[in-house]
């Protein structure tokens, strides 16, 4: 019974689905023809799905609703309060570095051979804005002997102290400066004939110079060009010496400059005194030089055109008058600098410029003044790169009136000397090469190469063929500095006591130097030099020779 059940309903839901199908599609269907084909398998069936095409449109809402926004707001009016007031800026500041600490003070002591004592104290004011003020005391000694050509030991020492006062005051458009010093000097006749049988005693030979000087000045420091800028000094200077020869000295010296006529004009003024005592004729000596110029500065060149007038109370001749050109060009700004003049000037020649030069002089010695004629000059200068500088010069000079040293043949000893004058025509070329390498090396060779040529003189007498200088410093972590110098001096001659015998020859002399410094602490430090390495033999003027291999050491301490 109930397999029949289940096959009634079987098809009463058959016989439904067509009755529907046929509601649904009330068209007619054609009549099922007969298909009688010839089908050939030419291979084996293969079923293939091809590809699906993928609908690319995005779904967008179809919205015809529209939304518009309507505000309403009232506006209420009130006034702005605010407070009336300046708040105060702080000004702007700039850090510096920070200053390395200065010492006030500075000691050297040492002690060397041929029983040489010596000693230098500095003190100085610290840092300071509105002046400075420094006192410097230096002392060096020596007892020692030399040999002479006869091969005679005599005693050649010497002793050199200094005591030196410096002031300067800073103002607002100007800067005072003040300066006093004292120096005693003493020096020994030790170069006498070697025909002398005897050694003359120490206190016959002896010559002491007692110097004192003190000056002051005053300059402007404005800024600008177009107002009055301004030099002013006065000196005065004292020289005596063992036998009561004395000089007094007295300078004044101004200058002031200004703009004109695109350019600057000025002037310089200085007028120079000298009075010998016991006053002599020839001793006493004035000049007065005014020296009016205009200069023009380009970046491209500077040019300076001036007349030296100067009045000479200490010859025959009087008025000098010297015109001055300079022409300097800018090729390249600070690599190379080319430049040519002309000058001329008279140069006075007082008892302490000529002492300095040559101690061994006859004591009271008067000397005439020199005058540089006229004096062409020219050169280049300039820096390769940052570590190196070079100047290379040539000048062309007619002196009248040049002095020579010679040997004094009146007395017995010869051991002084005296001068004799000629016109002088001097050609001169001169080098400097400087470098500097990464703050620890410093090279500087230098050197001159003379010409000269006298009216009536044999030679130019004690005058250098040439002279040069190569030194070297090196700092290693500014702990241990070491310096070296080799000096080198070319032929001279000098006249000999015979008037019929021929020139003496003073031969080519090198003289090496070595220094070194050991820094312990910032404050104290020890040093030690050599000087003369290889103990040559030579003479500074004829029959002086000077001591040979030299040592000293020492330390020196900052306070």
């Amino acid at each position: 019974m109930e397999k029949m059940s289940s096959m009634r309903t079987y098809i009463f839901r058959t016989t439904g689905i067509l009755v529907l199908t046929l509601l649904a599609f009330p068209r007619e269907l054609p009549a099922q023809e007969k298909i009688e084909k010839e089908v050939r398998v030419v291979k084996a069936y293969e079923p293939t799905l091809s590809g699906a095409t993928k609908i690319r449109v995005s779904p967008e809402a179809d919205d015809t609703l529209t939304l518009r926004p309507d505000f309403e707001y009232t506006i209420y009016p009130r006034p702005l309060q605010y407070r009336r007031g300046v708040r105060p800026i702080q000004a702007a500041r700039m850090e510096s570095d920070v200053l390395p600490e200065l010492y006030g003070s500075y000691l050297r002591l040492g002690f060397g051979s041929y029983t040489t004592p010596m000693g230098e104290l500095s003190i100085s004011s610290r840092r300071n804005r509105n002046g400075m003020l420094s006192l410097y005391i230096n002392h060096m000694s020596s007892q020692g002997k030399v040999k002479l050509d006869n091969e005679q030991k005599v005693f050649a020492g010497y002793s050199d102290t200094r005591i030196d006062i410096d002031g300067k005051k800073i103002f607002r458009n100007a800067t005072w400066k003040g300066h006093a010093g004292f120096d005693a000097l003493t020096r020994y006749f030790y170069g006498h004939s070697p025909d002398t049988l005897a050694e003359p005693g120490k206190d016959d030979i002896r010559q002491r110079y007692l110097l004192f000087d003190a000056g002051t000045e005053i300059l402007s420091t404005h800024g600008d060009s177009s107002r009055l800028n301004y030099k002013l000094g006065v000196d005065y200077g004292y020289t005596q010496d063992l036998y009561s020869n004395r000089q007094h000295a007295f300078r004044f010296a101004g200058s002031g400059f200004t703009s004109f006529v695109k350019g600057i004009a000025g002037m310089d003024l200085q007028v120079d005194h000298y009075r010998r005592v016991p006053e002599t004729a020839s001793g006493n000596n004035t000049l007065v030089s005014v020296f009016p110029w205009w200069m023009k500065n380009t970046p491209e060149y500077r040019l300076q055109l001036g007349l030296n007038v100067t009045v000479d109370h200490g010859t025959s001749q009087w008025w000098h008058f010297y015109p001055t050109a300079m022409l300097q060009f800018r090729v390249i700004e600070k690599i190379l600098i080319p430049y040519l003049g002309v000058r001329g000037y008279v140069k006075a020649n007082d008892l302490r410029k000529v002492a300095m030069e040559n101690p061994f002089i006859i004591p009271g010695l008067t000397v005439k003044n020199s005058d540089h004629n006229m004096e062409f000059y020219g050169g280049i200068k300039g820096n390769m790169g940052s570590h190196v500088a070079f100047t290379l010069r040539a000048s062309y000079a007619l002196v009248n009136n040049a002095y020579f040293f010679v040997n004094d043949t009146i007395t017995e000893l010869s051991n002084q000397f005296d001068v004799v004058y000629d016109d002088l025509e001097e050609v001169n070329y001169y080098g400097e090469l400087l470098f500097r390498v990464a703050d620890r090396w410093d090279v500087l060779l230098k050197g001159n190469y003379y010409q000269h040529t006298t009216a009536v003189e044999e030679k130019a007498w004690h005058r250098y063929q040439y002279d040069g200088t190569l030194s070297v410093k090196y700092n290693l972590r500014d702990k241990i500095l070491v310096s070296a110098d080799l000096l080198a001096y070319g032929p001279r001659w000098a006249r000999s006591w015979d008037p019929v015998a021929d020139p003496i020859h003073l031969k080519v002399y090198l003289d090496m130097n070595l220094g070194v410094e050991y820094r312990y602490t910032k404050i104290l430090s020890g040093f030690v030099t050599l000087n003369n390495l290889a103990a040559a033999r030579y003479q500074a003027w004829n029959q002086y020779p000077m001591q040979r291999f030299f040592i000293l050491f020492g330390f020196s301490y900052s306070l």
